[in-house]
C-alpha cells in the first residue's frame, strides 16, 4: 500500500495506487511518496541504523523460562548424585533419582510453553525494532496492582498500539 510521509514531523497518510499528487501536511511540510512502509523505513534509516534499547530487567516470561531450565538442570543434577549414590550403596539413591526425574519432567512439561512464548517475543520484538525511529517500544510493561503484564507497548506518529503475543505450539 503506497503512503504519503510528512519530511517534518513523519505523519503517514495511506494512498490509493493512482493518487500521487502532492499534498501538504497539517504541520506544512512537504508530503513525501512511497510505495511501502519498507521503502519508507530504509530511505530514513540508512546503512548504520541502530534503535536505542533500554532494558533494566528480563521479562516476566524470560524469568519464567529460566526458573524452568533451572529447574531441569537441577532435576538432572539429582538423578546424576542419585544414580553414584546408587553404585556406591546409600540407600538415599533410590529417592534421589525419583526426585531428579520428577523434578526434571515437571520442569520440561510447564517450561515448554514459557519457552515457546519467549521465542515468539523474541521474533515479534525484532520485527518491531525495525520500526522507524520516531516509535517508541515499551517491552514487558507492568500492570499496577496485578500480576499480569503487557509484552510491547508502541508509541509512534499515527498512535498508541498495545502488542499481546502468543506462540502456539
Amino acid at each position: 500500500m503506497p503512503y504519503l510521509i510528512c519530511d517534518s514531523c513523519g505523519i503517514l497518510y495511506p494512498i490509493s495506487e493512482e493518487d500521487e499528487k502532492a499534498y501538504i501536511c497539517g504541520c506544512g511540510g512537504n508530503l513525501r511518496y512511497y510505495r511501502s512502509l519498507l521503502e519508507y523505513s530504509e530511505s530514513v534509516r540508512g546503512p548504520n541504523y541502530a534503535r536505542k534499547v533500554i532494558t533494566l530487567q528480563r521479562t516476566y516470561t524470560e524469568n519464567k523460562a529460566h526458573d524452568y531450565s533451572l529447574m531441569e538442570i537441577i532435576g538432572v543434577s539429582m538423578g546424576i548424585v542419585g544414580f553414584i549414590w546408587l553404585i556406591s550403596g546409600f540407600l538415599l539413591a533410590i529417592l534421589s533419582i525419583f526426585a531428579g526425574i520428577i523434578l526434571f519432567m515437571h520442569g520440561r512439561s510447564k517450561g515448554y510453553s514459557w519457552k515457546k512464548g519467549l521465542e515468539g517475543e523474541k521474533t515479534v520484538n525484532k520485527f518491531l525494532e525495525e520500526l522507524p525511529q520516531d516509535y517508541f517500544i515499551f517491552y514487558d510493561v507492568k500492570l499496577p496492582g496485578s500480576k499480569g503484564n503487557i509484552d510491547n507497548v508502541v508509541i509512534g506518529p499515527n498512535g498508541i498500539f498495545v502488542v499481546e503475543t502468543k506462540n502456539y505450539t
